[in-house]
């Protein structure tokens, strides 16, 4: 499947058996798999960013923020429902945010982007035949760097309600909260999109041809599909790319979901809470973690 583009809005479901396929063929790890893909859900994220080199037939990494339909429960009490962006049709926020333009508007009514539901995701590259973009995007995609920037306020303001708390605060609500004001920068308007992202995305996959006789970055695809711990996950991928080893050690598991382009197969009433999606991660990750733990505890009695 060729890759999603930024600004793209998809609808994902987790991939249990793929995220965990290097430790597959521990019994209970496939057990545990097979049960929770019984439970999955389709979540719809928008594409922040696409990262590394595009190689045929490997995992690729992006980021995503998880998309909302109305305010919904955060993880916990400092995650407030304002930590969040309309998206249109829907214009209305707590604190008269702007909503993101999306080319056309939303199926759905209600849509917000959830600031602190960013996370990595790895999807299976398999075509690099070039496609027109989605029928829904960022139109400009760019103001998918305006969700990072948000993100980071919210990031901020929500430590503060942290503190606050931590230190017997009863107000939970900062006494100024910078990123109120989402709009661009007066003087620099918003451009419609133009194909110069995929021009540079289409070199790139020219090139992934002759990667895996690259002498510089000495990549193939079973560099990525060998590995077997978070510490290494992506590692070819995170040594040539700037801030992604980074990004991935903020979250205890990268994982690999399956998607569509079209958002018609989930009606209003079927988005489920995005911090749902969390929740699925959290049980694969349990999963690789007590793997890894009966793994070191072999080698140690080895060694003995």
């Amino acid at each position: 499947m060729s890759l999603p583009l930024r600004g793209e809005f998809l609808v994902v479901e987790l991939d249990p058996l793929e995220s965990l396929r290097p430790i597959i063929d521990d019994p209970e790890v496939l057990k545990a798999c097979q049960a929770l893909k019984l439970q999955t859900r389709k979540y719809v994220v928008c594409i922040i960013q696409r990262m590394g080199i595009a190689v045929v037939g490997a995992l690729h990494p992006l980021e995503v923020a998880m998309v909302s339909r109305g305010f919904v429960p955060g993880p916990d009490e400092f995650v407030l429902s304002d930590m969040s962006i309309p998206v249109l049709p829907n214009t209305h926020h707590p604190r008269d945010r702007t909503p993101l333009v999306c080319d056309p508007p939303l199926p759905w009514d209600n849509c917000y982007i959830q600031t602190l539901a960013l996370l990595p995701i790895r999807i299976k590259f398999s075509d690099p035949t070039p496609r027109a973009r989605g029928k829904y995007w960022l139109n400009p995609p760019r103001q998918a760097g305006l969700i990072h920037f948000q993100c980071g306020d919210d990031n901020d303001w929500r430590d503060k309600l942290v503190r606050t708390a931590e230190m017997g605060g009863s107000d939970f609500e900062p006494d100024t909260y910078p990123g109120d004001e989402f709009d661009e920068p007066e003087g620099e308007p918003c451009y419609p999109w133009d194909n110069s992202e995929d021009t540079a995305s289409l070199a790139v996959l020219e090139s992934s041809k002759e990667l895996a006789v690259d002498s510089k970055l000495n990549v193939t695809p079973s560099d990525i599909e060998s590995v077997s711990d978070r510490a290494s996950l992506h590692s070819a991928y995170a040594k040539s790319v700037v801030g992604f080893d980074e990004m991935v050690h903020q979250y205890d598991f990268t994982p690999v979901v399956n998607f569509s382009l079209d958002l018609e197969i989930l009606s209003a009433d079927e988005i489920p809470n995005p911090w749902e999606f969390f929740g699925e991660v959290d049980a694969l990750e349990h999963q690789s973690a007590s793997q890894n733990r009966c793994r070191r505890e072999v080698e140690r009695r080895v060694r003995q």
